[in-house]
């Protein structure tokens, strides 16, 4: 085979050159400085111009969710390069699903793709023969690791110790305790000693008291009233507040129930990771593994079983919903704010359901998040319709269609979204990676402790990620005028076309036609507001209006 130096005569315009290094960087061999000396010198030797380094410092191979990697491969797409390199095919990706992706995507645009280490170039037949060998050996490598992970942590949990992750409530750590004293204000050091000297073992859960009490209360309350939602609700109006400061809901209620954390019990393999896709996949409640833990209980195993068993009572009642509710989705609590959801009830001794639309705050949460609307869905959805019918035939406002248009290109150019805001972030984004590549540098070289790199790195990658985001949202708003006003044109003639056949559609075909005009819709007891997709404003506004007849 021929040498890397000699694969192609004609040395590509430009290269991008792509370096990774995982989390676990202090072991890894091949650091991302080495990568880049090593690339920039092939490029060199083969009068490769580089356009740019493509750099993900702290990202795992398993997939392609990378922020450097999606950089390069938008520049791939947009002609900015015309070969990429790696020093190894795993720098890049460890999934062989993810490899055959990659490198077809680069050849269907006609991307020379190398690895400079393991001589492969997808130029050549041969190259990509090695590279699907190599591409498989790396996911079965991957898929090895997971598996020694794996069985590690099954067996911390046969131990019955705790394997990590979000700290139940009514529990805590040495290193939860301590964010909450540095969150009150007590100085870090300080606050590690306290944290240590109440409770000395690392990663071991201990008995918070304050919010055992809380457990203990869900428990009983919920033995008295057979019903999460009304558990919620009495937490609320007791006062009980969540962890972090939030009202109680039936999603935490119910997940506070059925943890066997609670009964002094570990548990591992609630959900188990796809070996190829990387996804966690949820798993059968009898295949999790559940031991003796060796932290304290809350709740004794009676009350615990008794609870398991009123649950499943529950979730074995039949639902009486036999309707489609036409606004799910866009009508809003005009109280709150919160969503509003269909709920079919009936009168005892009668076979007769009634449709109504209720606040999600008010069910979930109670009278503390919300004092909640009750609103009847066949009225409510017969005054949206009608309104959108009379708007489908008012002859003024279809004539208005140019000025609706006129005033949108308007409000878009006095916009104070540009380039120089975009240029300016993505210099601060590079200051921030060069900071960042100087940490990992002072680390490879011994230059700082393995807690302070940790401390440093994870300000400057919480930063990065901010200044990120802010970017592709600036991006996203700046190709968002075209998209809006192909958007604006195919709802304006939704709304004109809304008259047609509407009588004839079924539920189904009906709420979709809505959603396709109306954006939100905020209800009281009287009053409407209707927000459709063309709103612009000056030119065209539902307005408020009341849509019940005075009695």
């Amino acid at each position: 085979m021929d040498s890397v130096s000699t694969m192609n005569s004609t040395p590509p315009a430009s290269a991008g050159i792509y370096v990774r290094v995982s989390t676990a960087n202090q072991i890894d061999k091949d650091s991302l400085h080495t990568q880049e000396e090593r690339l920039r010198a092939y490029c060199v030797a083969n009068q490769i111009p580089v356009f740019k380094l493509y750099k993900d410092a702290g990202f795992s191979a398993k997939d392609t969710n990378r922020p450097a990697l999606k950089d390069l491969l938008r520049d791939a797409e947009s002609g900015l390069i015309t070969s990429v390199f790696v020093t190894k095919l795993d720098r890049i990706t460890r999934s062989t699903k993810d490899l055959m992706y990659l490198t077809e995507f680069f050849e269907g645009i006609n991307i020379r793709f190398a690895s400079i280490s393991e001589n492969i170039d997808t130029t050549s037949a041969h190259g990509r023969l090695l590279r699907q060998i190599i591409g498989v050996l790396s996911q079965f490598e991957r898929e090895l690791v997971a598996e020694r992970v794996s069985v590690d942590m099954s067996h911390r949990a046969r131990l019955g110790k705790w394997n990590g992750g979000v700290v139940p409530f009514g529990y805590t750590t040495q290193e939860l305790y301590s964010k909450h004293l540095i969150g009150l204000g007590t100085e870090s050091p300080d606050a590690s000693l306290q944290s240590a000297s109440l409770y000395p073992e690392q990663k071991k859960l201990y008995v918070y008291q304050s919010e055992a009490k809380v457990v203990n209360n869900i428990f009983q309350v919920f033995i008295s009233h057979n019903s999460i939602r009304k558990t919620a609700h009495a937490l609320n109006n007791q006062g009980f507040r969540t962890r972090n400061g939030g009202h109680w809901g039936t999603v935490s209620v119910h997940r506070i129930l059925t943890n066997p954390t609670y009964i002094g019990k570990t548990w591992y393999g609630k959900r188990r990771s796809d070996p190829v896709t990387g996804k966690l996949i949820a798993q059968d409640k009898q295949d999790w593994i559940i031991c003796d833990g060796q932290h304290p209980s809350i709740i004794d195993v009676d009350t615990y079983e008794s609870v398991q068993a009123m649950l499943k009572s529950i979730s074995t009642k039949p639902t009486n919903s036999k309707r489609n509710y036409l606004l799910s989705g866009i009508l809003k609590c005009g109280l709150c704010g919160g969503a509003m959801a269909g709920n079919t009830t009936s009168k005892k001794n009668s076979d007769k359901t009634y449709g109504y639309y209720k606040c999600v705050n008010r069910m979930q949460k109670g009278l503390e998040a919300c004092s909640g609307l009750n609103i009847p869905s066949v009225e409510i959805e017969k005054y949206v319709a009608d309104s959108l019918l009379a708007l489908s035939e008012n002859k003024e406002f279809l004539t208005d269609k140019q000025k609706i248009l006129d005033l949108f290109y308007t409000q878009n150019s006095n916009s104070k979204i540009n380039a120089c805001d975009l240029s300016q972030i993505e210099s601060n984004i590079q200051l921030l990676q060069n900071r960042l590549d100087n940490l990992l540098g002072a680390l490879e070289c011994n230059r700082i402790d393995g807690d302070d790199f940790d401390r440093r790195y994870a300000v400057l990658k919480k930063e990065i990620d901010e200044a990120k985001a802010t970017r592709d949202h600036l991006v996203g708003l700046i190709n968002e005028k075209d998209t809006t006003k192909t958007f604006l044109l195919t709802s304006f003639e939704n709304l004109c076309s809304f008259a047609t056949n509407w009588e004839f559609l079924d539920d189904v075909g009906k709420a979709l036609r809505l959603k396709s005009i109306v954006r939100e819709i905020r209800v009281t007891g009287q009053l409407v507001d209707i927000d459709v997709f063309i709103d612009v404003g000056e030119v065209f506004h539902t307005g408020r209006d009341s849509w019940r007849t005075a009695a």
